[in-house]
């Protein structure tokens, strides 16, 4: 059975030739064009101009005049609006530091959020009903307790409460970010 990208790099040289440069190939991700490029070596054999190769991100950016802020400017933009949202709340800023690893799993979920048009601000708010229910609704059954409770499974019980109420805070955020 041939790989995936093999049938599409036999099916674009069948149709296109030695007019592959003419053609623009967007992927996901970076890691297929590599793959692609290499079944387009094994096929054609010689040197030919290789078609442009984008990720979604790139290719739409390709037809706007607004840039893509780098990992830094985002952390720091999430950094300081997250701040400002915890002093509304009248809670302690967190540092930079401390942020770090949070912000680099809210800047993916953005990405995926935005890479798949979810709702966000729907998709936050069931989020927060999830929790509000595991943390109000003790009457579960076993299994449907088992079922929402893995998450909780990374918490001490002393702070479970505790963490769930931050954690429950912290989705109630996510839209205003």
């Amino acid at each position: 059975m041939k790989p995936f990208l093999q049938e599409v790099a036999e099916d674009l040289v069948t149709r296109f030739g030695n007019q592959l440069e003419n053609c623009a190939i967007v992927f996901n991700n970076k890691r297929p064009a590599a793959y692609l490029q290499k079944h387009f070596a094994d096929i054609i054999g010689k040197p030919f101009f290789s078609p442009s190769f984008f990720t979604i991100q790139e290719f739409f950016a390709c037809s706007t005049s607004y840039k893509i802020a780098d990992f830094y400017l985002q952390f720091f933009t999430l950094h300081r609006i997250y701040n400002q949202l915890l002093a509304e709340e009248k809670l302690e800023t967190i540092s930079s530091h401390k942020f770090f690893p949070l912000a680099k799993i809210i800047l993916s979920d953005f990405n995926q959020i935005d890479a798949d048009l979810v709702d966000a601000e729907k998709l936050y708010r069931d989020l927060e009903d999830i929790s509000v229910i595991n943390q109000d609704f003790d009457y579960l059954s076993p299994e449907q307790y088992q079922f929402l409770s893995q998450f909780w499974t990374s918490y001490s019980e002393g702070k479970h409460k505790k963490q769930q109420e931050l954690f429950i805070k912290m989705w109630r955020r996510m839209p205003k970010l």
